[in-house]
């Protein structure tokens, strides 16, 4: 009975064993390989590519660095799947170097940028991240996650900078209403009542030219 009971508890310990060292995926999204850069790939490359990003979504970090290692400093997936690697680590400064190193060859990367607006996301830089999610969406226009990451970002720092704006005017403050304004812009250029208050500040300010330009854009901006 005692050995039985030993037997029992000793498998316990080793299944226990084997569940707390199995990688976990990664909190944060990793993209797929794109068309273009498989393209660059030999049959084999691709393969090891392929290899290296499905370790990446396990949370194999180890593996996924050994992979893009054989893959040498050359190949087109090699900065930003260390970029992955590192981040899957908690390295960010690494990461976020290794996203901008794979930006230098590869500017409109999505995969880099993504992995950027992720990082400065996380570190609190919204504006940096707000402008990689607006680049992730200038190449892949549907992708459904960068898609949500962007209004949502995209809506936060909307009304932040409204409602600055509100209380600035509100205090006679114009100089300061009229920069947040403008900021709201960056985040909407669309966004009419920013278009139609500047204009009326220009106004009154007797810039009629700067006046003009926000009226045409708050009624191109109104639908039709």
């Amino acid at each position: 009975m005692v050995k039985r009971t030993f037997i029992i508890f000793s498998l316990m310990i080793g299944l226990w064993s084997c569940a707390t060292t199995q990688a976990l995926p990664p909190s944060f999204h990793i993209g797929n390989l794109s068309p273009s850069i498989a393209a660059e790939l030999s049959l084999e490359e691709r393969i090891l590519a392929e290899e290296a990003w499905d370790h990446l979504k396990q949370g194999k970090g180890s593996k996924a660095e050994q992979t893009f290692s054989e893959l040498g400093a050359e190949s087109p997936v090699y900065s930003v799947g260390l970029g992955y690697v590192n981040y899957l680590m908690n390295k960010l400064q690494a990461a976020e170097r290794y996203f901008k190193d794979a930006l230098k060859g590869q500017p409109e990367l999505a995969l880099a940028h993504a992995g950027l607006a992720q990082i400065y996301l996380q570190t609190g830089r919204e504006d940096q991240s707000f402008a990689a999610f607006r680049e992730v969406l200038k190449t892949e226009p549907e992708n459904l996650w960068a898609k949500k990451q962007y209004e949502t970002l995209k809506n936060r720092k909307l009304e932040e900078v409204l409602a600055e704006a509100n209380t600035a005017l509100e205090e006679g403050d114009i100089k300061k209403g009229k920069a947040a304004l403008l900021k709201a812009l960056y985040f909407d250029p669309q966004h009419t009542d920013s278009h139609l208050t500047l204009a009326e500040i220009y106004k009154q300010e007797n810039k009629l030219q700067n006046a003009l330009v926000h009226l045409k854009a708050a009624n191109s901006a109104e639908p039709e």
